[in-house]
């Protein structure tokens, strides 16, 4: 009887494991396996991580300690009192023109964000910064002034400011207004844009452009808003524009004296004396002598640093002026 030992054999899976234990390939596999598992992981971990971040971070701008109301902000010049509504008005006006929300957080706003805001708002002629103080939001601006309003052909009166950008009358209570400049003449048509701080545009020769008369009367009726705060003795009452192409502005004061002004400050032409020298001449006029009325057809000039009568008639000039004055060919504006 052979008692040899016979080989020992296993069962297939077994052999298989064996097999699979001793292959490199196999050794490889468990390792993708185990690098892709770990990936999972790390993938899922990502994913509740930042759900969790975000919310917390949502959660911590909703906080009151990092919200602060638009209403609340802080403005260190505050609307001029002409402004219906005041602060609360011009701020909520401000918000809605820019789309932010009642409450902003200081964690997801910065200051040159909220800058921008205020720089497009219509009414702000000058947003210079923004200021972030703790609780606190404060802002540094400037605000469009009306200086004068068009009489138009139809009736209709629209109010500009010193850069003859259209302002919208409905933001201003006229009474605590300085008594503003009228910009009067013929063929004035209404704007095409009648939006706050759009400048004053109308259809010339089929092209949409700023309106040049407009333009020059209300950066005029500006530097004369400014100027006559010097000043209680003389009074201009309207800018006229009919004669614009051929001899520029004309002045009306209280009396009805009318003043040929020519240009726009900053656009003087030739020996045109300056807007200031012009209005140095105006004071001393109205110091010196007391302004009466003139003839109908006469107006006043500038000669040099004087202010002389001119008689556009034809013959002989009025009595009391010299032969010297100045003349004019045209009539009166």
């Amino acid at each position: 009887m052979d008692h040899r030992d016979r080989p020992r054999v296993g069962s297939r899976d077994g052999v298989r494991a064996d097999l699979d234990h001793l292959s490199p390939r196999g050794s490889g596999t468990r390792s993708l396996i185990s690098l892709a598992l770990g990936g999972a992981i790390l993938g899922v971990l990502a994913v509740v991580g930042y759900r969790v971040v975000s919310q917390a971070s949502g959660w911590l701008q909703q906080q009151p300690d990092y919200q602060v109301a638009f209403s609340s902000i802080e403005l260190e010049e505050p609307p001029p009192r002409w402004f219906k509504g005041g602060k609360a008005a011009f701020l909520e006006q401000v918000r809605k023109a820019a789309g932010l929300p009642r409450a902003i957080s200081r964690l997801t706003t910065t200051p040159d964000q909220l800058l921008a805001a205020f720089r497009e708002a219509p009414w702000v002629l000058e947003a210079s910064r923004v200021v972030f103080d703790q609780d606190r939001i404060k802002v540094a601006l400037r605000y469009r002034q009306p200086v004068a309003y068009v009489q138009l052909d139809r009736g209709e009166q629209r109010l500009v400011d010193a850069a003859g950008n259209v302002l919208q009358p409905e933001d201003v209570d006229p009474e605590p207004l300085d008594p503003l400049i009228r910009i009067i003449g013929t063929g004035l048509k209404p704007p095409a844009d009648a939006r706050t701080g759009v400048v004053w545009k109308t259809l010339s020769t089929g092209v949409l452009e700023p309106d040049r008369r407009i333009v020059a009367a209300a950066k005029t009726a500006g530097f004369l808003a400014a100027a006559r705060k010097s000043t209680s003795k003389l009074a201009i009452e309207s800018i006229i524009v009919s004669d614009f192409d051929r001899r520029g502005l004309f002045l009306q004061t209280d009396l009805g004296i009318l003043v040929w002004w020519r240009s726009a400050p900053g656009s003087e032409k030739g020996t045109e004396p300056l807007a200031s020298e012009k209005w140095v001449v105006l004071e001393e006029w109205a110091a010196t002598r007391k302004p009466v009325p003139i003839p109908p057809l006469d107006y006043m000039a500038f000669s040099g640093k004087a202010l002389v009568q001119v008689c556009p008639h034809e013959g002989r000039p009025h009595r009391g002026l010299s032969s010297s004055s100045p003349r004019d060919d045209g009539d009166r504006p």
